[in-house]
């Protein structure tokens, strides 16, 4: 672009489109959909009341692992509903230990079997919705936990410093990477050679069996791939 070229733009009131109104959308030369994402990245998930997160609250942190576990994990995200899925948006770590480590990584995976029986939420952690208004979350944080099924573990992240630091953290943006059905269990865990103390967050979105557009055999029926409807549409209520 040279130097004296001018760029002119009308500007417009940013408004609200009515409901049930049909827009055309464009495609470029190459078949890709022209558009612009104007809202935030969760806006309409929390306009429709599906956002929820779990922490330890006042719970004493858990230490890391220092090899890649099986079945056992230090922690857990328990779905105890018995109709709705988790879908986990955001998984994240902070060092709360004095003797800090320099580096420590993020690892996660899904057991592959439903728990035989309901776990046991960790002491003193939250479950809370997001946004004001919402039902109840009944997905929740449990610790040492043995999973069903020895899951894929897998990493999401590391962090490296050159001196020891408190408050070091890991945020892992999964953005739905992984779907924890009813009664199943996302195992977590910081791996590590040497012993510390974290604690750890995640945010979830809410999704009904009916409208989920993952069917998994050992918790939903019906064709995998189905038409996935958004929470929160003309029609339907807020799920969890």
């Amino acid at each position: 672009m040279a130097d004296n070229t001018v760029i002119r733009a009308n500007t417009a009131v940013f408004t609200k489109l009515p409901q049930a109104i049909e827009r055309d959308v464009r495609l470029s030369q190459h078949g890709s959909l022209v558009t612009t994402q104007v809202e935030p990245k969760y806006a309409e998930l929390a306009r429709a009341r599906v956002l929820y997160g779990a922490n330890n609250g006042s719970a004493v942190g858990l230490a890391n692992v220092a090899a890649i576990p099986t079945t056992t994990a230090s922690y857990a995200l328990y779905n105890g509903s018995t109709s709705k899925h988790a879908v986990v948006l955001k998984i994240s770590v902070m060092v709360t230990t004095i003797t800090a480590p320099t580096e420590f990584g993020l690892i996660a995976g899904l057991s592959p079997t439903a728990q035989a029986a309901a776990e046991t939420k960790y002491a003193n952690s939250l479950a809370l919705a997001i946004t004001p208004g919402s039902a109840a979350p009944e997905s929740y944080l449990t610790d040492a936990v043995t999973l069903a099924g020895t899951p894929l573990w897998m990493t999401l992240g590391g962090h490296t410093a050159t001196t020891p630091l408190l408050g070091g953290q890991i945020t892992a943006y999964v953005d739905g990477m992984f779907i924890v059905p009813p009664k199943f269990a996302l195992g977590i865990d910081v791996a590590l050679e040497r012993q510390r103390v974290f604690v750890l967050a995640v945010v979830a979105k809410g999704e009904s069996t009916g409208r989920d557009y993952i069917a998994h055999p050992a918790a939903a029926s019906g064709a995998r791939g189905a038409a996935r409807t958004d929470a929160g549409a003309a029609g339907h209520a807020p799920v969890r």
